[in-house]
């Protein structure tokens, strides 16, 4: 069976060396059944952090610090320890990294990781998978098409209240992947 490894980061801005709040991933079967879920969060260097970017998924400070607590209570996991782990579940299922406008995610993790060889061996080896591309071809949109708007078009749902949160986002970014699939559009 082939599996696929669908990946969100919630970030504290757009560059590179701008902080990851949130990663989550599924492993996710080629049936669509959700076989493995991570999902991490970060305390940042709030000097590196811009506001725009907290208006958007809302990790505020306090926010983030109660999420934290309580994440804690099972061990504290920092980045690369997280990434150790989706690099894992990508070789457990030689499922490729997919995502929502892939290259960001990318860069971002890249940017953050000290460590990254692993996860580029990993990308090289199982491969990437960019959704916002097809979804906008699909489309015959621009190329910066929201997800959001994407979601709505393709699947014909609202998108959840509680998008721009890595799951929120990644259940919609599988949607999407899987409908574009079923027309061979992907």
């Amino acid at each position: 069976m082939q599996y696929y490894l669908f990946c969100d980061t919630e970030t504290g801005g757009l560059n590179p060396d701008q902080p990851i709040l949130q990663i989550g991933w599924q492993v996710v079967a080629s049936c669509g059944s959700v076989v493995k879920r991570g999902d991490y969060f970060f305390w940042p260097d709030w000097d590196k952090v811009d506001e725009k970017a907290l208006a958007v998924n809302g990790l505020y400070p306090h926010v983030l610090e109660s999420i934290i607590t309580l994440q804690n209570l099972d061990g504290f996991v920092d980045f690369d320890n997280a990434l150790s782990r989706l690099v894992a579940d990508m070789h457990d299922y030689k499922a490729p990294f997919v995502a929502y406008n892939s290259p960001y995610d990318v860069s971002m993790i890249r940017g953050n990781a000290k460590c990254r060889d692993d996860f580029d061996a990993a990308l090289f080896e199982f491969g990437e998978i960019d959704v916002m591309d097809p979804a906008s071809q699909f489309l015959k949109w621009d190329k910066w098409l929201k997800r959001t708007v994407a979601y709505n078009k393709i699947t014909g749902h609202a998108p959840p209240d509680n998008a721009h949160t890595a799951h929120a986002d990644i259940d919609m970014t599988r949607e999407i992947f899987f409908k574009l699939q079923a027309v061979n559009a992907i």
